[in-house]
């Protein structure tokens, strides 16, 4: 529930925010929501590469690759596919340090109690 719930969240301030919000929305919402660290990162990691892919494709179709091409190209990829899944990966490696940073955060507060 929690990570449909963080699915959510990303979709809609990924849609109006600014990128960074991928740390900053999954570290409250591991600080606020009880979970296991590794499961946190990985759930997190997971969900965010899924969504950073999807939203990736949907608009790399829209404007027939025109830009992931010259930016594949600059980088020396093969294909805009691989561009979209390095650059989701890394979106979802940073989401991921943000929930467990969140989820040590949550514990940290609870040990000084």
């Amino acid at each position: 529930m929690k990570y449909i719930f963080l699915f959510l969240i990303l979709l809609i301030t990924q849609y109006y925010g600014p990128w960074y919000l991928i740390a900053i929305v999954p570290f409250f919402i591991c600080s606020i929501f009880k979970g296991k660290p590794a499961a946190d990162f990985l759930f997190t990691l997971l969900t965010v590469f899924i969504l950073w892919f999807l939203v990736a494709l949907f608009k790399d179709f829209r404007n027939q690759s025109l830009l992931s091409g010259k930016i594949a190209e600059m980088f020396h990829l093969h294909s805009t596919y691989l561009l979209i899944v390095v650059c989701s990966l890394i979106g979802a490696v940073i989401a991921g340090l943000g929930a467990l940073s969140g989820n040590y955060f949550r514990d940290l507060l609870r040990a000084k109690q």
